[in-house]
């Protein structure tokens, strides 16, 4: 549901400035889908043994391949347990957020996830310092 409102939501013509009330929609459908990712990921059946359990040894976690986040872009760059020889690094974002009060602009903040070549996440970081996305410009009235 929200994915196909995102879609729609970032489909502005070159040019077109963002009203208020679409921003926050955008802003809202991305926080919304954060929470439903990070819901679904709770539910998951746990795979690997928890630290100090079990005997099967860790995948590896050096050199990891960075999947891309450049912004304005549709990366194309892909990793698959089923070949994967070195470990990936994700990027997602957990908080999205408009400045109204100084910058008047749009920010958000991610986390990164390495996962190594067995398939299990070995670690998550704190959320970063804010990443400027976008700004708004104010319009006059005409």
């Amino acid at each position: 549901m929200y994915i196909s409102g995102i879609k729609m939501l970032f489909k502005p013509t070159p040019g077109q400035r963002l009203s208020a009330d679409t921003i926050s929609a955008i802003i809202e459908a991305i926080n919304a889908l954060n929470t439903t990712v990070i819901n679904l990921a709770s539910q998951l059946p746990e795979q690997a043994p928890r630290r100090g359990g079990g005997s099967e040894p860790k995948g590896n976690t050096s050199n990891p391949t960075v999947l891309g986040i450049t912004q304005n872009t549709q990366d194309t760059d892909t990793w698959e347990l089923d070949s994967a020889t070195t470990p990936v690094t994700i990027k997602f974002m957990t908080e999205v957020y408009y400045d109204a009060a100084t910058t008047h602009k749009i920010f958000c903040r991610y986390r990164t996830i390495t996962i190594d070549t067995k398939g299990c996440v070995r670690s998550i970081s704190a959320e970063s310092d804010p990443v400027e996305i976008t700004e708004a410009v104010a319009c006059t009235a005409t």
